[in-house]
C-alpha cells in the first residue's frame, strides 16, 4: 500500500512539475508574443510623433506666412475698430442735418 501511495505522489509531483513547465512555455511565448507587440507599438509611436512634427512644422510655416498665429483676432478687430469709426462718423453727419 505504501508503495502504491509513493508511486501515486511521484506521478502526482511529475505532473505538477510538467504542467508547471507547460505553463512557463506557455508563458515564454507570451512574453515574447508580447515584447513584439510593444515593439510595434514603439515603431508606430515613432512614427507619429514624426508625422506630428511635421505637422506642427507646417503649420508654424503657414502661421508665418500668413501674418501669425492671432492674424484672424487682428483683422475682427480692425473691422470692429472700423465699424465704430465708421458709425461715429455717419451719426455726425446725421446730427449735422437735423
Amino acid at each position: 500500500m505504501k508503495k502504491k501511495q509513493k508511486n501515486y505522489k511521484n506521478l502526482f509531483k511529475q505532473k505538477v512539475i510538467f504542467s508547471l513547465f507547460i505553463s512557463l512555455n506557455f508563458k515564454l511565448i507570451d512574453l515574447d508574443e508580447i515584447q513584439n507587440e510593444i515593439q510595434d507599438e514603439k515603431s508606430l509611436s515613432n512614427e507619429l510623433d514624426t508625422k506630428l512634427r511635421e505637422w506642427e512644422k507646417k503649420i508654424r510655416q503657414k502661421q508665418t506666412e500668413v501674418g501669425g498665429a492671432n492674424v484672424a483676432v487682428t483683422f475682427n478687430a480692425n473691422v470692429r475698430k472700423q465699424e465704430r469709426v465708421l458709425e461715429n462718423r455717419l451719426d455726425t453727419v446725421c446730427n449735422y442735418f437735423h
